[in-house]
């Protein structure tokens, strides 16, 4: 079987989703992965996440969409992802989720969601 991971900014009204944790900390991106292929073969998909993560193993069982993972992340790093089919064999995949070239320098494209703000800049 052939499986690719892939990642999008979800968004939120066409604008990106963003939040700071702490007054002076990141600004962190709302990020969904997921899988494309043979997708109705798989049982469930492992993503194995940066160790500062909190539950940094997450089992997605959902195939709707690709067996999403969404993640609030402000840096880059490799995940390892396995997919575990039906038949009881399993595909491991290390994809290195890289995402800042993908943000736009245009302030008006993102909307802030850090608790209290709901901000959209303009």
């Amino acid at each position: 079987m052939s499986f690719t991971v892939k990642h999008e900014l979800v968004k939120r009204d066409g604008k990106i989703r963003f939040r700071k944790f702490s007054e002076k900390g990141y600004e962190h991106f709302n990020i969904r992965l997921y899988i494309e292929g043979p997708i109705e073969q798989v049982e469930y998909v492992e993503y194995e996440l940066h160790p500062t993560f909190k539950d940094t193993n997450r089992i997605i069982r959902k195939r709707a969409g690709g067996f999403p993972l969404n993640i609030w992340t402000w840096g880059e790093f490799d995940i390892i992802v396995t997919i575990h089919p039906i038949s009881g064999d399993r595909e491991q995949i290390i994809y290195p989720l890289k995402f800042g070239a993908d943000l736009p320098a245009d302030s008006a494209k993102y909307i802030d969601e850090t608790p209290g703000k709901n901000k959209v800049y303009a």
